[in-house]
């Protein structure tokens, strides 16, 4: 009841504002996310009564809740908000570009491409797969590192000494980007082992 209530109560408020530039029509996303949590909810182990909403994992497995159908990633907020919809493994996850199409990230931020699990705008936007690890080239559905520039002002340089790219990602490849990461600084890993830093124990 508490669900309903508050996908109601967010259309009313949107709908009051005219954010939509409608006269009093709430946005697609919005009324699909009232009509969702207005239908009976889903059977869930008691255990899993919070993950099922959430997650979609509705079932006690090993001492951890998974999804087991579609139909219950399709019902779960994450479907809603992110665009995981599809079950795989026990989880709901994004698995193609019609996930994100029904999503709130894709509707209100324009992140509507499927890439490695998430909806992205592109992967040069991609705080994740672009800022963060240097994969900012997208190749046939994929991010990848395309240049050593690219790795170079990517947070993984600076943090793990990758400021390399190779085979489509940013690698360790000297001692030097070693020394000047933070890995070394902190963790002592400043030795090049096989494409990453790691301790002289571990060469």
């Amino acid at each position: 009841m508490g669900a309903i209530w508050h996908a109601e109560l967010i259309a009313l408020a949107l709908m009051a504002s005219g954010c939509d530039g409608g006269a009093g029509k709430a946005p697609e996303h919005v009324a699909s996310a009232a009509s969702i949590s207005a239908e009976p909810p889903l059977p869930a182990d008691p255990a899993c009564a919070d993950a099922c909403l959430a997650r979609g994992q509705c079932h006690a497995q090993d001492d951890r809740c998974v999804a087991r159908t579609t139909a219950e990633c399709l019902r779960a907020r994450v479907c809603i908000d992110e665009g995981r919809c599809t079950v795989r493994d026990g989880e709901c996850v994004v698995a193609s570009e019609d996930d994100c199409a029904r999503a709130t990230v894709c509707k209100t931020l324009g992140a509507c491409l499927a890439r490695h699990g998430v909806c992205v705008k592109s992967c040069s936007d991609s705080e994740r797969f672009c800022k963060i690890e240097g994969r900012c080239a997208d190749v046939e559905g994929h991010c990848v590192a395309d240049s050593s520039t690219r790795c170079r002002r990517a947070s993984t340089c600076a943090h793990d000494g990758n400021c390399s790219a190779r085979d489509g990602r940013c690698v360790a490849a000297s001692e030097d980007d070693c020394r000047r990461s933070r890995a070394c600084k902190e963790r002592g890993l400043c030795t090049l082992s096989t494409d990453r830093c790691a301790s002289g124990n571990d060469r």
